[in-house]
């Protein structure tokens, strides 16, 4: 059987945090208790649920689709409102899903898995956007960070916050 992403253990079956559960996206499965989730499903409903990355990259495609949307109304507004939506749409779609980034874990730099939203906190964060400038969203603490649920166990430094997040400051 399925083992989860986090812990490698199979489903214990007899405790509600024990139940292993599936991303629909990209197909992981986690114990709800090693990610950190609570869906109080009842006996015999799906185990289905939406993993923190595959929330991130639809939410990203969505922003970026509409933001491309906006940005082709305003070049072709000659153009029929209904003829645009009908020849654009599907070239946005699969443009859009090409430019989001795919979470990898910074700790272990391995995309896929288990990941859960991590943050860093810089000392002077200030400084360091004003040094950087328009290069400061390259850096690590410029942009959403991520981390293997496993990978944030093993590392002494990193502990989970009250929001479900990786404190990765070190």
């Amino acid at each position: 059987g399925q083992k989860c992403a986090v812990c490698n253990q199979h489903d214990a079956g007899n405790e509600a945090d024990s139940y292993l559960v599936k991303c629909q996206e990209c197909n992981i499965f986690v114990h709800e208790g090693c990610y950190g989730l609570n869906l109080k499903l009842g006996e015999g409903e799906p185990k289905l649920f939406l993993c923190d990355s595959c929330k991130y990259i639809e939410q990203e495609a969505k922003k970026r689709k509409e933001e491309q949307l906006e940005q082709q109304k305003t070049e072709q507004q000659q153009m029929d409102e209904e003829e645009y939506h009908d020849t654009k749409t599907t070239v946005i779609e699969e443009q859009t899903l090409d430019k989001v980034i795919v979470p990898s874990c910074n700790l272990c730099v391995k995309k896929g898995g288990a990941l859960k939203k991590a943050y860093a906190n810089h000392i002077n964060l200030k400084k360091m956007q004003k040094k950087l400038g328009s290069n400061f969203k390259k850096c690590l603490f410029g942009h959403q960070i991520w981390a293997h649920a496993m990978c944030g166990f093993w590392c002494p430094l990193t502990h989970f916050d009250n929001s479900g997040k990786f404190d990765c400051t070190m």
